[in-house]
């Protein structure tokens, strides 16, 4: 004969059924990142923003999440309006890589106003209402040191220019600001030209061309990235002066790592925007998207690539 269930073992049987039913409308409710849309504002069409692109296009497609891509062409007002569009496309998280600071600052606070988390890629925007879910960059005056204590440590003394990127943007003034800090160390260097070259390897090689002709004795010239130094390159050895003239440089692009290995360059700061930047960055949106938690801010860790430490090289783009 059956016994007959006492209330108490009515009430655990219910107990466990509500338990149970929890457990399984919260696995239902987990987030995550399948059918979302990523987004990404990209800052211009410069080598270094294409090879960011490019790590975030491979990560995007070998995750199979769908990925919107715009680019403001270095333009504030169309990365507002980039910002505007992506937040009509309702994607669900918006990877951005500002102009410049003030515009990241007002593209932010639509964002924030839509309800879309943003991550910063590459660098910070200005203080403001607007905050940003998560920064990945790396300080612009550590890229500067890292080039300066080379050349404080290793030539004795002599004349020093520096071929800036875009005047005006938050980039050129601090990577100058660094080099020129770690410069110092050395009191025989003497820093007599500063003139920007808007990250163009032509306009690079023109004021290169200029500077030969205004100081003949320059020993070191320090250009802003790979691409404006190897018009440096062009003009220095046009004018015969490659005995003369160091030539150090930023980012350790492919292009940046043959000519340190031909010696048309002592070296250049290493970094990778399609690895470091591109690639970690749909991988922390993918996290967010998940559930997970992310870290609110990354940084990249930079050095001088030279001859002696080649076998360091990092992958810069995916072509």
């Amino acid at each position: 004969m059956l016994q007959k269930p006492s209330n108490k073992h009515i009430l655990i049987l219910i107990l466990a059924l509500v338990l149970a039913l929890t457990l399984v409308s919260a696995c239902s409710q987990k987030e995550t990142a399948e059918g979302k849309t990523i987004g990404y504002i990209a800052a211009g069409t410069e080598y270094y923003y294409l090879c960011q692109e490019s790590g975030i296009r491979k990560a995007a497609e070998e995750a199979g999440i769908d990925l919107v891509v715009l680019n403001s062409e270095g333009q504030a007002d169309k990365e507002i309006a980039n910002m505007e569009d992506m937040i009509s496309k309702k994607v669900d998280i918006i990877l951005l890589m500002t102009t410049n600071a003030a515009a990241g600052q007002k593209a932010l606070q639509l964002a924030n106003e839509a309800d879309i988390p943003v991550i910063l890629v590459g660098i910070n925007v200005e203080e403001g209402e607007g905050e940003a879910l998560s920064l990945i960059d790396f300080d612009f005056k550590d890229m500067g040191r890292a080039a300066g204590a080379w050349v404080a440590e290793n030539v004795d003394s002599g004349e020093v220019a520096i071929i800036e990127g875009l005047a005006g943007m938050n980039v050129a003034e601090p990577i100058t600001e660094g080099f020129e800090e770690e410069l110092a160390a050395n009191p025989n260097l003497t820093i007599v030209a500063k003139q920007p070259a808007d990250w163009s390897r032509q306009v690079a090689q023109d004021t290169a061309t200029n500077l030969l002709q205004s100081y003949p004795n320059l020993k070191v010239i320090y250009g802003h990235n790979d691409d404006m130094s190897m018009g440096i390159v062009n003009a220095v050895e046009e004018a015969g002066l490659q005995d003369q003239i160091m030539i150090v440089s930023d980012n350790a692009n492919a292009e940046g790592v043959a000519a340190i290995e031909a010696g048309q360059l002592v070296g250049s700061v290493a970094q990778s925007p399609a690895i470091d930047e591109g690639e970690l960055a749909v991988k922390m949106a993918i996290d967010y998207l998940n559930g997970e938690e992310i870290d609110a801010h990354i940084r990249e860790d930079l050095f001088l690539l030279t001859l002696d430490n080649i076998d360091k090289a990092k992958l810069w783009c995916y072509e």
